[in-house]
């Protein structure tokens, strides 16, 4: 059976857009959220154990965002499952947002915006085809 080009490039087109969504969630989280977040809570003066699991909890964080990005890329049985962590992580970001400040929170916690189409398209992806018939 050969695959149309239709059944190439919408899978390709999924990933690569998947792909470059966790690029910029990864860049966004570990640059702006850096200074943004992580900065401020540790120049607090809340308790070493707590401000050092938040600073362990942070680095994991982004190391997760750049792996899923290669994890995406390659397609394959990770990238469903990273992308079904995406897709929990966006409706735990908008649980919350929707807890705290009602619709407001949508705004202030913003990290769905990019974490649900990330994962919606990375698991419309499916596996990898190869480019060629």
């Amino acid at each position: 059976m050969t695959r149309t080009s239709k059944q190439v490039v919408v899978p390709h087109f999924a990933r690569m857009f998947a792909v470059g969504l966790a690029g910029i969630s990864a860049a966004a989280h570990t640059i702006l959220g850096t200074m943004d977040t992580l900065m401020p809570v540790m120049q607090t003066d809340l308790p070493l154990f707590v401000r050092g699991t938040i600073w362990a909890a942070w680095h994991m964080v982004s190391g997760f965002l750049i792996l899923s990005a290669y994890v995406f890329w390659q397609g394959g049985p990770a990238a469903r499952y990273f992308s079904w962590l995406y897709l929990l992580g966006g409706a735990l970001f908008i649980a919350i947002a929707l807890h705290l400040e009602g619709a407001y929170g949508l705004i202030t916690l913003p990290q769905w915006v990019l974490l649900l189409p990330a994962g919606g398209a990375a698991l419309m992806a499916g596996p990898r085809l190869p480019l060629k018939p």
